[in-house]
């Protein structure tokens, strides 16, 4: 770590929880201790190594100031990437499933103009999960989904369903979700169609969703019958309030909690909650209330069960006599209106796109396009994912903020492979990555995604306040198992769950800078320091294996480093 970076930098604090494997693998592949190729050598899950290497200094591996835009001359006096390079890559890595060599460059020669690259995108036929099911005849969703983001040019609507699916969560956890996969591609179906359209039409289909019915349980959902002691089930209206729109504690519009004597004010009480409740009840599936399984169609009001009493939710009263559709209207309304609506979803995704920790002005300015995208229009998602991307502290040089940037996502790590060297998946065998990633699409392991957005380790960084939500999912094991998988995809191993065509880089794999060069454009935009490229050079220039070796060596030193875990 560079001593000038104060103990708070996310880099840090990352770097600490990847000593087990820098230890094993920059030490002894990279300072000379041991010479046989890297095909040989895997990760150990030994708690014993885990233990001792978080003893060690790890400062000596990792430079996180620099930048070649900026930057004195690495290797050999050369300036590596012009910083058009550089830009357009760090782009791609925050706007696609991962920045590939030709989209780089295609991207340069456009003069950089990502508000164009943006426009195309919105444009793009979207790529429909069932759909791309019954064309290729795929079995499982996985395998959908892992062709939909590696293979399909809609790159940012994609994404935006993917950081989507981790805000509006459905899991196939319940077994009657399990066992019916295409209603789960269904719903993610409709998190594609409405990715970067209006909010308050996903909220809407998001809550008459059948899988969502079931999952948060709204399915069903009656009204109070003292001779049954039936009664509306609380769990869509909570989750609602707290996960999908306004939150626990009421906001101001950079996203900060308000305070009343020094204490946050909660948005919503239990009162709400029995309201919003009595509000949802009455709706099933299409063809029958208790028993429908029509998984085919959105639920439908069943009027007999709906509470057609007068409710006062948020303040706002709630006629009697209105049917189940003029209820869910008027609370959906309330809710994607109320004020911290805006902040509180648009800091999420800003979080899934470009940082962990933006600074409140950030939130601000996001927060104001949710409100209005300059047309007089609410909750455009497409505005809102435009003025994220291109928001200047999106885009303003990465030493600008020390807290700045994201841990990556294990299966962004993935595509990002695969995506620049033709991964395929071996259709049937990857239909549970979170065996390895602890991340699979709709397969958290509760409502609250895999790990919280306000997650903070214990350490250096919670005592800096810093948050860095994908570190939920980050322990001794998911690193050790994360970074074996990696390698038996790059080295081709009997258990790898892909294929990959490393050519591209065999065939420059002869020249080990121009080599290494590649993958710091494409894997680290630019940023790899210079220590880590020396290092890397060291080991291969030493080695006498062959050009395919080399190239294999070369990528699984990169895409498991410090360095690229952190997507700045």
């Amino acid at each position: 770590m560079h001593p000038n970076y104060p103990a708070g930098n996310l880099l840090k604090g990352i770097f600490r929880f990847h000593l087990i494997f820098l230890v094993i693998l920059l030490i002894s592949t990279l300072s000379g201790c041991v010479d046989q190729p890297l095909e040989q050598q895997q990760v150990s899950d030994t708690s014993s190594v885990g233990n001792a290497a978080l003893d060690e200094d790890s400062e000596q591996f990792v430079n996180p100031t620099s930048d070649a835009s900026t930057q004195p001359p690495q290797v050999g006096g050369r300036s590596l990437f012009t910083a058009s390079e550089e830009a357009a890559s760090r782009f791609l890595s925050q706007a696609t499933f991962g920045a590939r060599s030709d989209d780089i460059l295609r991207l340069v020669e456009s003069g950089n103009n990502f508000s164009a690259w943006i426009n195309r995108q919105i444009a793009v036929a979207p790529t429909f999960h069932r759909q791309l099911a019954q064309q290729q005849g795929l079995v499982h969703r996985m395998d959908v989904w892992w062709s939909a983001v590696v293979d399909h040019d809609d790159q940012l609507r994609q994404r935006m369903a993917w950081a989507l699916s981790q805000i509006l969560v459905v899991s196939d956890f319940p077994t009657i979700l399990r066992n019916n996969q295409p209603a789960m591609l269904d719903y993610y179906d409709l998190l594609v169609r409405h990715a970067l359209g209006n909010y308050r039409q996903l909220l809407e289909d998001v809550t008459l969703s059948l899988p969502m019915g079931i999952y948060l349980s709204m399915k069903d959902s009656q009204k109070y019958d003292p001779a049954t002691g039936a009664h509306p089930d609380e769990n869509y209206a909570r989750e609602v309030m707290q996960l999908f729109t306004i939150g626990l504690w009421q906001l101001d519009q950079t996203g900060r909690r308000v305070l009343k004597a020094g204490q946050p004010i909660p948005t919503y009480n239990q009162k709400d909650v029995e309201a919003l409740a009595r509000i949802f009840s009455g709706w099933g599936s299409a063809d029958a209330f208790k028993w429908g399984s029509d998984f085919t169609r959105p639920m439908k009001a069943w009027p007999d069960y709906h509470d057609s009493g007068e409710k006062i939710f948020l303040g706002h009263i709630f006629p009697a006599g209105q049917t189940a559709a003029q209820d869910m209207q008027q609370a959906l309304d309330i809710l994607f209106n109320h004020p911290n609506t805006p902040p509180f979803i648009s800091r999420q995704l800003i979080q899934r796109f470009v940082t962990s920790n933006p600074s409140p002005e950030y939130v601000y300015r996001i927060a104001a396009v949710f409100k209005d995208n300059g047309r007089g229009v609410r909750g455009d998602l497409a505005a809102v994912v435009r003025a994220i991307l291109l928001d200047d502290e999106a885009r303003r040089p990465r030493d600008a903020a020390d807290a700045f940037g994201k841990l990556r996502e294990p299966l962004l790590k993935v595509t990002h492979l695969w995506r620049n060297y033709s991964g395929k998946v071996k259709a049937g065998n990857y239909w549970r990555p979170e065996m390895d990633f602890l991340q699979a699409p709709m397969r958290s392991p509760t409502v609250f995604n895999f790990y919280r957005p306000d997650f903070s380790p214990v350490g250096e960084l919670r005592d800096a306040e810093l948050e860095a939500p994908e570190f939920g999912i980050t322990t001794t094991t998911s690193i050790t198992t994360a970074t074996n998988t990696l390698f038996s995809m790059i080295f081709a191993r009997w258990d790898a769950q892909s294929s990959i065509d490393i050519a591209p880089l065999i065939s420059i794999a002869d020249d080990p800078e121009k080599l290494v060069d590649e993958l710091d454009l494409v894997f680290l935009a630019g940023a790899m320091s210079e220590s880590m490229r020396d290092r890397i050079l060291a080991s291969l220039l030493q080695q006498s294996s062959g050009p395919e070796q080399r190239a294999r060596d070369a990528l699984y030193l990169v895409i498991s480093s410090a360095e690229y875990a952190i997507q700045r």
